[in-house]
């Protein structure tokens, strides 16, 4: 289709792909909803503005945008396999997912409103900016997270209840964003910055068995952690203030952990 696609009546296939594509934006009226199997939507020069249902029965569900992938609030996406969704940015709401679910901004950021959740798989937020998470946001993953981002992370919850959770920034920092709750819940937990984890008013809320973390120090920047429960330490790596507060018992693994220049601070209760 050369131009737009308005979606403004339920769309069902009820055996074989169900595709959908324009050339310019594809835009979901709120009260719709897609039913089909290896759903993939694709806008070639667009936007994808996604306000209603999605329900991927079986197999792959992508949604692909040369531009932007707006989920609307009023929008809820579920797939009983994987989900794949590319754009410029990425706005994402609630999502279901049975499999994998990975999420990439080619040119710009993601912002997260809502709950991510894979059954089974991983969750993967990949992002050529930032990735910002609302303070109510949250991922629930039955394997893995990761996030990887140019620019700086803004963190809720994240939850990888049978995996490990892996932060990286190549030029930002790892910002906590929903005060003192919880952040990242996994056995182990990696996380790599340039220009800090937490900052010295607001430290980064684990609950992690093994924790490995290692920031630049750019900017005499800071690394302010507070876990809860037995941890070992594999690594502690940062060139300027490094703060550690855990609830039970610390083990710093003498094989691995280095703690490099700046005042440490390692404490446990």
């Amino acid at each position: 289709l050369v131009g737009n696609l308005d979606i403004n009546n339920n769309l069902t296939s009820s055996a074989g792909t169900l595709t959908l594509a324009a050339e310019q934006n594809i835009n979901q009226l709120a009260t719709t909803q897609i039913d089909g199997a290896n759903i993939n939507i694709t806008s070639r020069s667009g936007d994808i503005n996604q306000n209603g249902t999605i329900n991927n029965q079986s197999g792959t569900l992508t949604l692909s945008a040369a531009q932007s992938v707006d989920m609307g609030i009023t929008g809820s996406t579920n797939s009983s396999g994987a989900v794949t969704i590319s754009g410029g940015d990425l706005t994402l709401q609630a999502v279901t997912a049975q499999g994998d679910l990975l999420a990439t901004s080619t040119s710009g950021g993601i912002q997260q409103a809502n709950t991510l959740q894979s059954a089974s798989g991983n969750i993967e937020l990949d992002s050529a900016g930032t990735i910002s998470m609302t303070s109510n946001a949250s991922s629930i993953a039955g394997g893995d997270i990761g996030h990887v981002s140019v620019g700086d992370q803004q963190l809720a919850q994240l939850t990888a209840s049978g995996g490990s959770i892996s932060i990286e920034t190549g030029n930002g920092r790892i910002i906590d964003g929903n005060g003192g709750v919880m952040n990242l819940i996994a056995d182990s937990i990696s996380i790599r910055a340039d220009s800090g984890i937490g900052t010295t008013a607001d430290a980064i809320e684990t609950g992690a068995q093994n924790i490995d973390i290692i920031n630049n120090g750019t900017g005499n920047s800071v690394v302010n952690l507070n876990n809860t429960g037995n941890v070992i330490v594999h690594k502690l790596v940062n060139q300027c203030d490094t703060t550690l507060n855990n609830t039970n018992e610390l083990t710093l693994d003498h094989h691995a952990a280095g703690l490099t220049p700046g005042t440490v601070s390692l404490t446990f209760i």
